[in-house]
């Protein structure tokens, strides 16, 4: 009978062994996902911001046409007009620019704190199993100490 107790003490602790493994590979797999969101996110920046400042330059341009046609020359208060939109324009990339950085920061601190967990969930697995193969074989007959004999073999 002690036999088919340490058994289901051995299965047990497969178990738990298992269950911890797979928990810190799944752990390192959603590291891998955020990693890739967050270069994806950096990527994605990159060409909204290159795809914005394509916009931006033609309307610059087309700023610069309109005062052409009216006839009005590029000084004082229209330059004054081509140089607040050209600030403007260049805050609106930077803002781009930021969000994905701060996308890509954010993902980067999700991958961190997955691959934070892959140790101790097998150190806290491994731990659980030899708490439960320690107690599964006491329960079974199995005697730990100096003067111990071996329960089903003594």
């Amino acid at each position: 009978m002690a036999s088919l107790a340490v058994i289901g003490v051995i299965t047990s602790v497969a178990g738990t062994v298992y269950g911890a493994i797979q928990s810190a590979q799944q752990a390192s797999f959603q590291a891998e996902i955020a990693d890739r969101n967050a270069q994806a996110a950096r990527f994605q920046a990159e060409a909204e911001e290159s795809r914005y400042r394509r916009d931006a330059a033609r309307q610059m341009g087309r700023t610069r046409a309109a005062f052409g046609a009216a006839g009005t020359t590029l000084s004082g208060s229209a330059l004054d007009v081509l140089a607040d939109q050209a600030m403007e324009l260049e805050e609106n990339a930077l803002l781009i620019r930021h969000g994905g950085f701060v996308r890509s920061t954010e993902q980067q601190l999700r991958a961190s704190s997955f691959r934070s967990q892959v140790g101790p969930t097998i150190l806290g697995g491994s731990l659980q199993a030899a708490g439960g193969l320690a107690s599964g074989l006491n329960q079974a007959g199995f005697s730990f100490g100096s003067n111990a004999s071996i329960g089903a073999f003594a």
